[in-house]
């Protein structure tokens, strides 16, 4: 049995985690692409995720040691990590539990949301990041999982069969 006795615990998946990795019905494989130096604070990381679930295998891939798995996974970068599931394959680069979770979302899910924002009548900027734009909130339905576009709708006259949500 284990605890995480920390005031903010630190060292414990969020209940989204738990929650996502108590869903799976097959078994999850994540390999992590990362040298001697960083793999070992990815490998505390990972070690929740397998306690969390049964489901749940993790491979350490070191690229210099084994270039040709590298290679052939389209490895760019230290830190990489690919999600297997079901025959589909996500993958970051980035070591946060937010995005490691959402990398797991999208390849349980196999499919993305999408959020489509309304353009062509002055409406705000989605790209930007002053204080009239969206930018912090298209960022934050990105690390949620959902796609967004921008859509004129006065040039399409329908709404996108793929939408989730129009924002107007």
């Amino acid at each position: 049995k284990r605890w995480d006795l920390t005031a903010n615990r630190q060292f414990s998946l969020s209940d989204q985690s738990r929650n996502v990795l108590a869903k799976l019905d097959a078994p999850l494989q994540i390999q992590v692409f990362a040298d001697e130096t960083g793999v070992q604070g990815l490998r505390d990381r990972m070690n929740e995720y397998e306690y969390s679930s049964s489901q749940v295998k993790t491979e350490y891939i070191d690229p210099d040691r084994q270039r040709a798995i590298a290679q052939q996974a389209g490895v760019q970068q230290y830190g990489t990590i690919i999600v297997n599931y079901k025959g589909r394959s996500e993958r970051t680069t980035a070591s946060t539990e937010q995005d490691i979770t959402n990398t797991i979302i999208k390849a349980v899910s196999g499919q993305q949301r999408k959020v489509y924002f309304t353009s062509g009548h002055g409406e705000k900027n989605i790209t930007s990041a002053e204080r009239e734009g969206y930018a912090t909130i298209v960022e934050a339905l990105k690390q949620e999982n959902y796609g967004v576009e921008t859509v004129v709708l006065a040039q399409t006259g329908t709404v996108p069969e793929d939408a989730a949500v129009v924002i107007v």
